[in-house]
């Protein structure tokens, strides 16, 4: 089983510098990924994870290309004020696409002040961390 931790999505917020010392000292906020589609997906033996975002939504997809399940955990979204981390454990089925609703921009007050809402509505992600 693939253990898909430290998933650091600061750099979609925050910027790239350094990013695990920010996420560290800042007041952390649970929350649970919610899945909201699954659908088929063709064996290639690769594992993708995109960010997609409109206006203030945003979803996590993940294709699952291998024949093993994906344990989704430790999920972190990183603000200037708090960070979201993910509370439990998703699995990802084997040879599937996966879409899970995650905390929006739309939580503003929390964790986003407004520079980091013009960040993530303007740009577009660039990467996961492992």
């Amino acid at each position: 089983m693939i253990r898909v931790s430290a998933f650091i999505l600061t750099l979609l917020v925050t910027g790239c510098q350094s990013v695990g010392s920010k996420i560290a000292v800042l007041p952390s906020v649970g929350f649970d990924p919610i899945m909201s589609n699954r659908t088929e997906a063709y064996t290639d033996g690769k594992v993708t994870f995109l960010i997609e975002s409109s206006g203030t939504d945003v979803w996590l997809l993940a294709k699952n290309g291998t024949k093993e399940f994906i344990e989704l955990s430790d999920l972190n979204l990183g603000g200037s004020r708090c960070t979201y981390s993910s509370r439990g454990k998703q699995l990802i089925s084997p040879s599937s696409v996966t879409i899970f609703t995650v905390p929006t921009v739309g939580l503003l007050g929390l964790c986003y002040d407004n520079n980091d809402q013009l960040t993530f509505i303007n740009n577009s992600f660039k990467n996961i961390s492992q």
